[in-house]
């Protein structure tokens, strides 16, 4: 089938089958992939918000989710990322 047909029919597959779809070959990945970071959820500082005590993430968090955010910059994963949550 051609590409435009997949791209209708991947936002309508569960995460899962998405997931599995996106590991058969590199254009299914390429395509299926927007679908499956269309959330951008991130607290890059508190790993639980209480007024009394806060509690911060380890430092390594921070590294990993710079590189997250580096991954969500690239056009053809920054164009499906539909909410950001921070």
């Amino acid at each position: 089938l051609p590409p435009e047909i997949w791209l209708l029919v991947f936002p309508n597959l569960k995460t899962l089958d998405l997931q599995s779809v996106s590991t058969t070959c590199t254009t299914f990945r390429y395509m299926a992939q927007p679908f499956l970071f269309s959330v951008l959820d991130v607290s890059p500082f508190l790993l639980s918000y209480n007024a009394d005590q806060p509690i911060l993430r380890p430092q390594t968090y921070l590294h990993r989710f710079l590189a997250r955010l580096e991954y969500y910059k690239q056009p053809h994963i920054a164009h499906g990322v539909h909410h950001c949550w921070v």
